[in-house]
């Protein structure tokens, strides 16, 4: 998959559309080329199955990457749906969501930020400030690099997901995933929107606001 990091004032409609494209139309694409065969197979053999790569971004959201998110969430609704539909045909459906991991789309974010606010226009770059910018990348950069896994672990879920009888239908990845993503994901969303302005520095307010 991959991903924009950004406020929504940033990023480019563009960059919304080529996340969509590529991390919920491409899964839409690859499982209805082989649905045909999934359901030939199932039929057979008592089971067939499809394993969807989403994230913890399709689970809850933590701001400053709402094309990444929304792409994800799309990817586990449509995930949903399909377990609903194929399960009369004999075939699984099993989504990986994994935390943050080693991977060029996390660990190349840093330079994808810079560029993107090096193309903002002068007005819109004095509205927040840098100051402000670098808080942003503390929170949106630097706390997710913080605490990232290998992505080996990601590696032998996938292969777990694939070589059990009965998978779960959902698989958290990371130690931060399973617990307080988890927990947050069950609270209230005032009590989210709390936590998460807690865990991150927010004492800098846009230029244009002070």
């Amino acid at each position: 998959g991959i991903g924009h990091g950004g406020l929504v004032d940033w990023v480019e409609l563009e960059d919304f559309q080529q996340d969509m494209d590529v991390n919920y139309f491409g899964i839409i694409r690859t499982v209805k080329a082989f649905l045909p065969m999934l359901k030939s197979q199932a039929k057979k053999y008592k089971l067939a199955r499809v394993v969807n790569v989403v994230s913890m971004a399709g689970l809850v959201t933590g701001g400053f990457a709402a094309p990444y998110h929304g792409s994800k969430f799309a990817a586990e609704a449509l995930s949903s749906c399909l377990r609903s539909e194929l399960r009369n045909f004999n075939v699984q459906v099993v989504t990986i969501n994994p935390s943050f991991h080693q991977t060029p789309l996390v660990t190349g974010m840093r330079q994808k930020v810079h560029e993107m606010w090096n193309r903002l226009p002068a007005w819109k770059q004095d509205d927040y400030g840098e100051e402000f910018f670098q808080q942003f990348v503390a929170n949106g950069v630097d706390l997710p690099e913080s605490f990232m896994w290998r992505a080996r672990v990601v590696e032998q879920e996938l292969l777990a997901s694939i070589e059990q009888v009965s998978p779960p239908p959902q698989i958290i990845v990371g130690s931060d995933a399973k617990f307080s993503f988890l927990v947050m994901r069950h609270c209230p969303v005032w009590l989210q929107d709390w936590m998460q302005q807690l865990a991150m520095n927010t004492a800098v307010k846009p230029k244009i606001m002070t």
